[in-house]
């Protein structure tokens, strides 16, 4: 992206600093604010985030990732946000270990809560990629705990260190989401397993009273389809629990209305395509969002597969009648518009392919598409590649490297959509139900045009930019 333009300001404010119980003196700190929906820092990457809200707005704490990583790696940094639309860089929120034989050398995925007392609690992944060069005791993967009294310096606290239970790997054991399930009056913290010569995954839980010891309660959730679960996410909205993992770039959901019954896999059990990862859950305001990041590609080819972290990725998690779930825009995207841009069509209907011009940096058309009988595609294609809703296939498409996302689209029948461009990335959203995130880097200062092929029809289309 090109964060000379979404730098949108650096503003200073003064902390007081007490010095012993007398003295006191102003220090400046400077804060970046970046304007964007999907923000990353310039020249690195955000890796899997961990959501936490409180009072003072939404913290996505997130794995920090450059394409040239050294021997330690992934410290956990942060974004704070109150609309989804502005970000404060809060920098570096916990460090990686300073020596190589630092159980938290390289730090992974797990979780931010604020206990009833006040304090805030992450409990995260500790990995080390060389202890078979000086200790084939040492566990790869374990789980380690920091407090803070301020959400910004945290204290590591290794006694409180978790290590794989007897049978499981200690290679895969990793990702820990910490919860407090009040029906229960305890803490739950899920983790990623794996049982040792099995080549199945499972979901452990815990237990705690306190947030410092932990009791083993067995498996919570088992898989024979994927390899490994990676960030487990459990949550209830109305009545429902919905458990969200991911593995091989792939975000899925489960639902069940009894956590000691069975779990119910939906028939498209997925959000996003395979460019939309790690992503977890958090509740704020009155809404519950689903937040990982999208992909970047190493040499901004569209052709390319995607790599490992990029930019922040952000959903609003809706609920449909059938109780399962969808993912839409969300709504502080429609207000920024509304305020910043310009709008350049209203009302607009197209039932052919149509040339926009010049794609702006910066744009979102909401409307809706009908397609008939006989099928076809229609979308929106962006200098050499397209994104497209295909009612044949069933499916949201892009024609790159390949990335879709199933859904549902029946002959004759209206649907919502949303278009959302940000310099590279462009996100298609249908119907409050599934989504499409990619970096199409070709469509920069390019031509777009909204995509007819078949019969088919866009309706009632608004169409805000930025430039």
């Amino acid at each position: 992206m090109n964060y000379k333009r979404l730098i949108a300001a650096s503003l200073t404010f003064s902390i007081l600093l007490c010095q012993g119980c007398a003295d006191s003196q102003e220090q400046e700190k400077e804060v970046t604010v970046i304007d964007s929906f999907f923000p990353n820092i310039e020249g690195t990457w955000v890796g899997d985030v961990m959501a936490q809200a409180d009072e003072n707005g939404i913290h996505l704490n997130y794995l920090y990732d450059t394409d040239q990583n050294g021997t330690g790696y992934h410290p956990i940094y942060r974004f704070d946000t109150t609309d989804f639309c502005n970000y404060a860089d809060a920098g570096e929120i916990i460090p990686f270990g300073e020596k190589i034989e630092d159980p938290d050398i390289a730090v992974g995925t797990g979780s931010f809560i604020k206990a009833e007392n006040g304090k805030y609690h992450a409990f995260y992944t500790g990995h080390n990629d060389y202890t078979e060069s000086f200790d084939k005791n040492q566990d790869r993967e374990c789980l380690m705990h920091a407090v803070s009294k301020d959400n910004k310096s945290y204290k590591k606290r290794p006694k409180d260190t978790i290590h794989a239970p007897e049978g499981y790997s200690s290679d895969d054991f990793r990702d820990p989401q910490v919860l407090w399930m009040d029906e229960y009056k305890e803490y739950w913290m899920l983790v990623g397993g794996k049982r040792i010569d099995d080549s199945g995954s499972c979901i452990l839980r815990y237990t705690s009273s306190n947030l410092s010891y932990w009791k083993f309660e067995g498996e919570f959730y088992h898989s024979d389809e994927l390899y490994f679960m990676e960030c487990p996410d459990l949550f209830a909205m109305n009545d429902w629990y919905y458990l969200v993992f991911s593995w091989n770039n792939v975000t899925y959901y489960r639902m069940t209305q009894d956590l000691n019954g069975e779990w119910i896999k939906p028939e498209i059990d997925t959000f996003d395509g395979n460019g939309f990862y790690a992503a977890k859950t958090v509740q704020y305001d009155g809404a519950r969002y689903l937040v990982g990041f999208l992909d970047h590609k190493k040499s901004g080819g569209d052709i390319l597969e995607y790599t490992w972290a990029g930019s922040v990725m952000p959903y609003r998690l809706v609920q449909k009648d059938d109780h399962t779930l969808g993912v839409g825009m969300p709504e502080q995207f429609l207000n920024y518009f509304k305020e910043k841009a310009e709008l350049k069509a209203q009302g607009k209907r197209v039932s052919a392919t149509e040339g926009q011009g010049t794609l702006p940096y910066k744009m979102l058309l909401e409307g809706k598409i009908t397609f008939n009988e006989n099928g076809g595609k229609a979308g929106f294609s962006f200098g050499d590649y397209k994104v497209l809703l295909d009612s044949d296939q069933q499916k949201i498409i892009y024609d790159a490297y390949e990335n879709s996302q199933r859904c549902s689209m029946e002959a004759g029948k209206s649907y919502d959509i949303k278009l959302v461009v940000e310099n590279e990335i462009v996100v298609l959203y249908l119907n409050d139900e599934k989504a499409l995130s990619n970096r199409v880097y070709s469509a920069i200062n390019n031509e777009w045009q909204i995509y007819i092929e078949g019969n088919a029809e866009f309706s009632d289309l608004n169409i805000y930019v930025l430039n």
